[in-house]
């Protein structure tokens, strides 16, 4: 008949447990996270595209009059949807300029009988451009009763639109010196608008969100926290 273990040896195994799960518990952890950001990047890729063959269909993008309106004041002639909730507020481009969320651009691209596109005003054609996730509630990862797009670290997705159509994207946060200086995140200063926060994308679409931290500071560069867990669609 064997032997049992004794107390000792009982103690070292459970501290060999506990060692591996001290291991393991943030590699998991780790991977979770990537797994997120890979999804946020596909949903964002999503966005862009809807956006874009909306703009094949229509000839303009998805915006509400309100967001047309603004773009044509704001330096670049673009807009912004969704920067609220940011650490350090962005710069108003324009006095008094009109601010919305992303949900504008689902009601139209989900072709959603409400809010800019009632009467299918800016989707005649009932198009269903985008096929997303839609969730009940106002805080979960996909489209909630809000109609705003969140993504899976549950933050609302905010998307820039090249309104004036020259093929460069102005966003509000990215274009800001404070965030972009050097031209981090493949930016570059377009000089159709005065320095030093002219920084811009080559795209007609920008797609951002915060990421993990579930946050942004417009007064700290992109490279650094909180900004540099933010997942972008242009690089």
């Amino acid at each position: 008949m064997g032997r049992g273990f004794t107390l000792i040896e009982l103690l070292v195994v459970i501290g060999i447990i506990g060692i591996l799960a001290s291991m393991l518990v943030p590699a998991l952890s780790h991977a979770k996270k990537k797994a997120k950001e890979g999804a946020a990047r596909t949903e964002q890729s999503g966005i862009s595209g809807a956006i874009q063959t909306y703009y094949n269909d229509y000839s303009r993008f998805p915006s509400s009059p309100s967001a047309a309106n603004a773009a044509v004041a704001n330096p670049g002639g673009d807009f912004t949807y969704g920067t609220a909730g940011l650490t350090t507020a962005v710069p108003v481009l324009t006095g008094g300029a009109y601010d919305a969320n992303n949900s504008e651009l689902m009601v139209i691209l989900m072709a959603v009988n409400v809010g800019p596109n009632a009467g299918h005003a800016r989707n005649p054609k009932q198009t269903p451009y985008l096929n997303a996730k839609l969730v009940s509630g106002t805080t979960e990862p996909g489209i909630g009763t809000d109609y705003v797009y969140r993504d899976p670290f549950r933050n609302p997705y905010i998307i820039s639109l090249d309104m004036n159509f020259d093929n460069v994207t102005f966003d509000a946060f990215y274009r800001q010196n404070a965030v972009s200086t050097g031209g981090l995140n493949g930016l570059f200063q377009n000089a159709a608008v005065a320095a030093p926060n002219n920084w811009a994308a080559r795209t007609p679409v920008m797609v951002w969100s915060f990421g993990f931290d579930n946050t942004a500071d417009v007064t700290r560069r992109a490279n650094v926290d909180p900004n540099v867990d933010n997942i972008v669609s242009w690089k």
